[in-house]
């Protein structure tokens, strides 16, 4: 059985935290470190692949899926929407795409001829 369990990378609290002076936002360079509370989703993913159909079963006539791909898109675009911008070159950018009306991706091609700094 395949188990996908989505997990997020987060700034390291026991690191200095850096602002990029040109962007404003924070520079998370070089900080690879898993969310603490998703090693409780995994732990339940392993718990649910080693458990088996069965228990995958009955988790999902616990909690049925319903719309579940249509309402999750939706929450998707919604998270996204104020800040477009931050989806350059992740699957965000496919879904902005796909729901918003009138959203283009900038291109690479784009970011580099555009970039402020000289030829």
């Amino acid at each position: 059985m395949k188990v996908c369990c989505l997990v997020k990378e987060v700034p390291d609290a026991a690191v200095q935290k850096r602002i990029d002076s040109s962007t404003k936002r924070l520079d998370r360079s070089g900080e690879k470190n898993l969310n603490p509370f998703d090693t409780h989703g995994i732990e339940a993913a392993m718990q649910i692949r080693e458990g088996g159909k069965a228990q995958v079963d009955e988790i999902v006539a616990a909690h049925p899926r319903g719309e579940f791909k249509k309402e999750f898109l939706q929450e998707f675009v919604k998270g996204l929407s104020d800040r477009p911008d931050t989806t350059y070159g992740t699957v965000n950018a496919d879904v902005l795409e796909h729901f918003v009306p009138g959203f283009r991706r900038t291109s690479m091609v784009e970011r580099i001829n555009d970039a402020p700094w000289p030829n």
